[in-house]
């Protein structure tokens, strides 16, 4: 994939996968959709074959505090609305153990931006509009299911907001790789 994401890095020594939801290392996958991989509590605002959780974000994750160790979530904060982040962010960090590791995936509006400016029709991943344009614009909605931007300035913003967050050691980095290998 061309996206850049980004993350919340802390320490991620262990690789440790179980898909017994009473092991000692539990992995939260949230806003799964078909993407329901072994070793992980698959959550999803709609049921369906792997998924193990049904919860929309907005009202909360029916889970103990400090119930994960480790949580995924793939271009799902960007379908919430601007002022759901925090709240969801803060839930989010409530079902988090302590130390436990946060990755966000999210879609980096200045980077499209910059790949719309140089006219780079390869950066985009929808080839349905024969302009950049069309295809810049399509892709930042994602057929409208988009509803919160992200450039890393907002993002940090939005860290800084969660107390919780910024007592514990970590900075925002690009990276490209495969978010279940943890």
């Amino acid at each position: 994939s061309r996206r850049r994401h980004t993350r919340l890095q802390g320490d991620w020594s262990s690789d440790v996968c179980s898909s017994d939801l009473s092991s000692a290392v539990r992995r939260l996958h949230l806003g799964c959709g078909s993407v329901t991989p072994a070793g992980w509590v698959n959550a999803d605002i709609f049921a369906g074959p792997g998924i193990d959780l049904v919860a929309d974000l907005r009202k909360g994750i029916p889970v103990a505090d400090a119930s994960f160790d480790y949580i995924v979530s793939i271009h799902v904060l960007c379908e919430l609305g601007v002022w759901d982040q925090v709240p969801v962010l803060q839930e989010i960090r409530r079902v988090l153990k302590p130390g436990g590791v946060v990755r966000l995936s999210l879609p980096d509006l200045d980077i499209n931006i910059r790949e719309y400016q140089k006219r780079n029709q390869s950066h985009f991943e929808l080839y349905q509009w024969d302009s950049v344009a069309g295809n810049f614009i399509t892709q930042i909605l994602w057929h409208s299911t988009i509803h919160c931007l992200y450039t890393k300035d907002f993002i940090e913003e939005i860290l800084k907001k969660l107390t919780l967050f910024i007592r514990e050691n970590f900075h925002l980095k690009s990276f490209n790789v495969r978010l279940f290998n943890i």
